[in-house]
């Protein structure tokens, strides 16, 4: 029966699918950064291979991160491969033009290979995309392709051609994002481990299937769950005596919310909301359309008759650096309200000092 209903909703060959992990991660992503590393440090000499990998080491990615890129060996640049997993290099190639794009100069042919390819990832990784953007797709792959075979006089790997169809996949099937396998391949890192230590090579699957089982028996026995979607980590109560108390009702009148102020406020310092943990100094994303706002968090208020969230934010300006592919954040005086659930990314982010200035790539 459901076999049945199966067919029906999917067919083999009218369905189309494509997969950003294997494409870009392992993939297109691989080719051009390592050919961009090799044609900087040993035919350029924009930079040596110990500065890149000094800035790497001690280069502060987003605190969210868990995969840190590894450090570059002599030997990867010469053959232009390099030992990382696709979360590592998803990374890498986000954070490259903060990390050594202004070691490059202003205009450089080979270094405009990167910003198309970011300009492709800032489009492929969003969770909605728009008609407009898949025609931005289209023709973004279009100059990284015929650029990349200009420059480097290579034949394009069948990865190239699956780019190709990436517009047009997106515009049948929705944000690739939707049905990658990211997530259920990071859980094949459990059986990897737990394969390193058992020293029997005999039925191998079948010991990784009972370790499985332990572990997923361990959490019916500990009665551990999934993590709740709302906790409040700390926070404390305002009343109408209070001048905060007054600042937030006269902000909450001019935004138009309405919001119950018949009794004392509660002001969250630290909330976790689906996995993602808001608090005070956090930047969010706040308005997304033609322009980017972002903001910086200046108060967490809890509605306690709804129980709805509200961000108070500093709207902070943003100008958006081509050549580092990155959005330069200057603070600013004007706070606005916004509920978080009408967030148009829940993540957020961290901004990098570089040079005095702070910098945000907005991944998401």
């Amino acid at each position: 029966m459901y076999l049945e209903q199966f067919k029906k909703l999917f067919h083999i060959i009218e369905n189309y699918v494509v997969y950003l992990m294997h494409d870009i991660f392992e993939g297109v992503g691989v080719f051009v950064i390592m050919n961009l590393l090799n044609q900087f440090i040993l035919k350029d000499k924009y930079f040596t291979l110990d500065i890149l990998n000094f800035k790497l080491k001690h280069f502060k990615f987003d605190s969210k991160i868990s995969n840190r890129p590894p450090l570059i060996t002599e030997d990867n640049l010469k053959k232009k491969k390099v030992n990382m997993s696709a979360s590592e290099m998803k990374s890498f190639l986000l954070y490259a033009g903060i990390l050594f794009g202004s070691l490059v100069p202003t205009g450089n042919q080979h270094w405009k290979l990167y910003v198309w390819l970011v300009k492709i990832l800032n489009i492929v990784l969003l969770v909605s995309v728009s008609e407009m953007n898949c025609k931005q797709l289209n023709f973004y792959v279009e100059q990284l392709t015929s650029l990349y075979i200009n420059l480097f006089s290579e034949s394009l790997k069948p990865k190239f051609h699956h780019l190709l169809h990436y517009s047009y996949v997106i515009s049948k099937t929705g944000p690739p994002n939707n049905f990658s396998a990211f997530r259920y391949e990071t859980k094949h890192r459990i059986s990897k481990l737990s394969a390193g230590v058992v020293a029997s090579r005999v039925s191998i699957t079948k010991t990784l299937a009972i370790k499985h089982q332990l572990m997923q028996a361990n959490r019916f026995i500990s009665k551990k769950g999934f993590i709740n979607n709302s906790q409040i980590c700390r926070s404390f109560a305002v009343s109408s005596k209070d001048k905060e108390f007054s600042d937030l009702k006269q902000l909450f009148l001019m935004s138009n919310i309405n919001f119950d102020f018949e009794c004392s406020i509660i002001l969250i310092e630290k909330i976790q909301i689906h996995n993602t943990v808001y608090e005070t100094e956090s930047i969010i994303l706040a308005h997304h359309e033609s322009k980017k706002w972002f903001g910086k968090i200046y108060n967490i208020v809890l509605n306690s008759t709804s129980s709805d969230v509200y961000f108070v934010y500093y709207q902070l300006i943003s100008t958006f650096d081509e050549h580092l592919m990155a959005y330069e954040l200057t603070d600013s005086t004007n706070l606005k309200v916004i509920l978080q659930s009408q967030l148009d990314c829940h993540k957020t982010f961290t901004p990098i000092k570089q040079s005095n200035k702070n910098y945000l790539v907005c991944e998401y």
